[in-house]
């Protein structure tokens, strides 16, 4: 995912969740004004919830946030608070893992080794499927899915029920911020 970084604008203000040392150090080498790598813990430079963002609107113009979205209880409420902060030129880059399943599996009731059996580990709370599209639509106006590390991008269109290509393994999402039309 780090390849799509050279295709974007040098970004003023770039918001990191769960900060890898490797993707923070090449986002912090591109950053025009500010990096702030963001936990729930002391893993970042500041603690934040991701489903309470205290960030203005549209103050953030990359939002970089891998393998953080299938251990958040209330995903819907966090992919709206970073449409929400993103600039109206804004690009986030999401990553998690997915599934070869239509509709997304998630049942807030099973203990930690069903969760470890389904989900693929125990702090995980759902397997995403190919209606993730749609999800994350509900606050981007343009999705693009990355095929793993290394593969093919495409457009889907949020209606599209047939997702070619999407893979299970570890999907990536290149989310454009909402349009000011929808923001206004």
């Amino acid at each position: 995912m780090l390849d799509r970084l050279d295709r974007l604008d040098r970004p003023d203000n770039i918001l990191h969740f769960a900060p890898e040392p490797r993707v923070a150090a090449r986002l912090k080498s591109i950053a025009r004004n500010r990096y702030v790598g963001a936990d729930l813990d002391s893993v970042g430079d500041v603690c934040l919830d991701i489903t309470r963002l205290p960030l203005p609107d549209r103050s953030i113009d990359l939002i970089v946030c891998c393998h953080v979205l299938e251990h958040i209880r209330d995903d819907g409420a966090a992919i709206a608070e970073l449409g929400r902060v993103l600039t109206p030129n804004g690009v986030a880059i999401i990553q998690f893992p997915t599934g070869k399943l239509a509709v997304t599996d998630e049942d807030f009731d099973l203990d930690a080794d069903e969760r470890t059996l389904r989900y693929g580990q125990a702090d995980h709370v759902r397997q995403y499927g190919a209606d993730v599209v749609s999800r994350l639509s509900a606050a981007f106006d343009d999705v693009t899915v990355v095929c793993g590390v290394d593969g093919p991008s495409y457009t889907v269109a949020p209606s599209c029920s047939d997702v070619a290509g999407f893979k299970s393994g570890n999907n990536g999402f290149e989310c454009r911020s909402p349009s000011r039309r929808r923001q206004e």
